[in-house]
């Protein structure tokens, strides 16, 4: 992303989803009451919720590629894996983006 452009049906996907899954946020009164909080919390348009697909389809792959150039770090990325240890700890260390820290279900380290 920070290299190249998107596909045109890599943006297409994502557009897709993100325009599909609107609705769900507003399916029950609790999500309801989630939605309005998020535009208090994040000082959002009251027409945010209106404007939203036009906006999301607005979004070129060119736009795409800038705003990973500027946000993506990979440097400073961690990778979370979860499985069994034994099936991918090997490989895991052969790709050397780092140690691999075995965590418990709560994320502490076990070494």
């Amino acid at each position: 992303m920070k290299t190249e452009e998107v596909s045109e049906s890599d943006l297409r996907f994502a557009k897709d989803f993100l325009i599909r899954s609107l609705p769900r946020g507003f399916e029950t009164p609790g999500q309801i009451a989630n939605q309005l909080a998020t535009l208090v919390l994040y000082r959002l348009p009251d027409d945010y919720f209106e404007t939203y697909t036009k906006y999301v389809e607005a979004v070129t792959a060119a736009d795409v590629r800038r705003v990973a150039e500027k946000y993506l770090k990979p440097d400073s990325m961690l990778i979370a894996i979860v499985g069994d240890v034994a099936a991918v700890k090997q490989g895991l260390e052969k790709i050397g983006h780092g140690p691999v820290v075995l965590c418990d279900a709560e994320g502490k380290p076990l070494n």
